[in-house]
């Protein structure tokens, strides 16, 4: 081969090789958005550049001592072609970090990188990532004094050097892309930075959720509603986020919008409002006073949802904080009905989905399992919420007087509540089970996955065993959220105080719900509980509706729920575990339905929180790792 046949085909190769790594990152690189304003002759000029660093100052420089050890070159060729690869070096050295960190992305090695860096600290990795470059110059002498051909040894170089620019793609790129942006003068998302803002400004974040759970927000009771909603508006205007308190026929609906790098569009849904704090005794400080002991913030409302809603905006601070913008846009729906079945927000949802329109929902909990293995529950169970009643009499009677002759209310309840379920647990209004889509092969797999369960549930809940024969394994997880229930919840009939009342009651009510699972409706449910009743022969037992919500569910393999999932490793030191549906409900279907969003979940949760109970809490450390996992969240989201 000739040396122009060897020169003409070296520079087809280059210009090939400059070409697809100019398209490749003008379409897939971290910096895209940036550089795609500069067209592809702009981007071209840049790897052109970068490229040049490969070749020049490692591997280049040792082409060269072997060009000139075989008589292929000059003397002063070799101090020519030497001097100018250094120059040139020290202009364009910082754009090599810009290829390596592209590779990090997208071969997504970026979670492994982080979990090595917080083991072993970013010096090493870095080190390690640099090392080779000497060695190329004393293989170049070496190369040059054994007379090798330059093309087999050019060939040779530029394989070794794809193999450390691989390695330190995934060693070193995370640190020197950091430090080469920062050159250029570019924002880069430093999540050590980030991490650090969150641990030194953690008092104040505790102290800004402490004054949200001490205004009481108790929708049950139509308790400090209005007060609250003017609060949560308050903290989001603080944070640059543009905000509007609009009125429901219930609680008012804060809604927070704030642009962000990205025009993708991440939404945030919370609750302000909470359960009811009775019974007040149990607690061991005030509800409404919130207090930090062992590690812990206690108070009603903490973890159920004010602590989530609070990390997340303590995540923004940090990210604002690190790079002066949002990496994409934020809204923030937070409703105060949540707690009662969330009774306008389907309709509220419906007539403002041109407000709400977002690429991905963070919904309002998360948090770890009792392995401290962070979870992702991908749907809800819905719920038909009723209250029974029933009224024999026009007052209470002695029941000497009545006992005998006149109809007890209690009883009357009581019997048509036997009604609803047989000793076999299985709700026996008819058509009840027959919209029921049964779990996929998927679900069994995902349930299958997860961790035993029965020990921890025994020794929590204090129970000694599980119903229909139940012991543990899959069928028991299975059976927790893909069966639909009928629960009584409370109990009201005559005489409840210490001693004895010989009375008769004349009125009596229970409150019921019914947990739904796909494709069960409580439009449905009503319904039918209505016929059953009739048909039973209790006509007179009449059925309030206090609320309900759909079941709804998001694919696990929908890319975003990837994306979440994957952000935790870096947090908690590993991925998060995929849940298909949990046994609670919530009105995520209207966000499915209407917004056709996919749902993720991610918080500050544990199994040890006492959400709905006396003493509630919420753990500090797992305040920091949620916050931490929403920057991280936002920060991917963005690119």
């Amino acid at each position: 081969m000739t040396y122009k046949t060897r020169t003409t085909l070296a520079r087809i190769l280059a210009l090939a090789l400059v070409i697809g790594i100019s398209v490749g990152v003008y379409f897939l690189g971290d910096q895209a958005e940036k550089l795609k304003p500069y067209g592809y002759a702009g981007v071209f000029v840049i790897v052109l550049l970068s490229y040049a660093t490969v070749i020049l100052p490692a591997p280049g420089i040792a082409v060269v001592f072997a060009m000139g050890g075989s008589g292929f070159l000059h003397p002063a060729g070799i101090a020519l072609a030497a001097g100018a690869g250094a120059a040139l070096g020290e202009l364009t050295g910082y754009l090599a970090g810009f290829s390596g960190q592209a590779v990090v992305a997208r071969v997504k090695f970026y979670n492994q990188v982080t979990v090595l860096m917080q083991k072993y600290g970013s010096l090493p990795i870095v080190l390690l990532s640099v090392i080779p470059n000497p060695v190329f110059d004393i293989v170049g002498i070496a190369a040059g004094a054994l007379k090798i051909p330059v093309l087999k040894f050019l060939f040779w170089c530029w394989i070794g050097e794809t193999i450390k620019m691989l390695f330190l793609a995934y060693g070193g790129a995370l640190s020197l892309g950091k430090w080469f942006c920062l050159m250029r003068g570019e924002s880069m998302t430093d999540f050590n930075r980030i991490d650090q803002y969150l641990k030194t400004h953690l008092d104040e974040s505790v102290a800004e959720l402490s004054r949200l759970v001490a205004q009481p927000s108790v929708a049950a009771q139509n308790w400090g509603l209005h007060e609250c909603a003017a609060l949560v508006s308050e903290m989001l205007k603080a944070r640059g986020f543009t905000v509007e308190v609009i009125a429901t026929g219930g609680a008012p609906v804060v809604l927070g919008s704030r642009k962000g790098r990205s025009p993708k569009t991440l939404l945030f849904y919370n609750h302000y409002d909470v359960q009811p704090a009775e019974p007040l005794d149990l607690w061991d400080s005030p509800p409404f006073e919130p207090q930090v002991r062992d590690g812990m913030l206690f108070g009603r409302g903490v973890s159920d949802d004010k602590g989530h809603m609070i990390s997340r905006l303590f995540a923004i601070d940090a990210l604002l904080d690190a790079d002066g913008e949002l990496p994409c846009t934020v809204k923030f729906i937070v409703e105060g009905e949540e707690e009662v079945s969330s009774i306008h927000l389907k309709d509220f949802v419906r007539d403002h989905a041109d407000k709400l329109t977002a690429d991905g929902c963070i919904w309002e909990f998360g948090g770890v399992d009792h392995r401290e293995t962070p979870m992702q529950y991908l749907g809800l169970r819905g719920i038909c919420y009723v209250e029974l009643s029933v009224t024999t009499a026009a007052m209470d009677v002695h029941s000497g007087t009545g006992g005998s002759i006149f109809p007890n209310a209690a009883w009357r309840l009581v019997w048509a509540l036997a009604s609803l379920k047989g000793p076999d647990e299985r709700i026996r209004i008819p058509g009840f089970y027959d919209p029921i889509r049964p779990p996929s092969d998927r679900d069994r797999e995902l349930m299958a996955a997860l961790p035993e369960t029965a020990d921890d549930y025994k020794q929590r809940f204090g129970v000694d065993h599980f119903l229909n024969g139940l012991t543990g394994g899959v069928e028991l997880r299975l059976a927790e959220v893909f069966e639909p229930t009928c629960t009584i919840c409370g109990l009201t009939s005559g005489y409840q105080g210490p001693g004895s009342k010989t009375v008769l009651p004349a009125k009596a009510s229970a409150k019921v719900d019914f947990r739904l699972v796909p494709d069960q409706t409580p439009a449905q449910v009503l319904k039918a509980l209505r016929a059953h009743l009739d048909a039973e022969g209790f006509p007179d037992v009449t059925v309030a509706f206090l609320g309900g919500e759909q079941p709804a569910r998001t694919d696990p393999d929908d890319p975003f729920i990837k994306l979440v999932t994957e952000t935790a490793a870096p947090v908690y030191g590993q991925p998060m575990q995929l849940v298909p549906m949990v046994g609670g409900s919530g009105p995520n279907h209207p966000f499915i339905e209407y917004l056709h969003l996919p749902i993720a979940s991610a918080g500050v949760g544990y199994p040890g929180t006492l959400a709905h109970a006396p003493n509630e809490n919420m753990r500090l450390d797992l305040y920091i790792k949620g916050a931490q996992h929403i920057a991280r969240i936002l920060k991917a989201f963005g690119e």
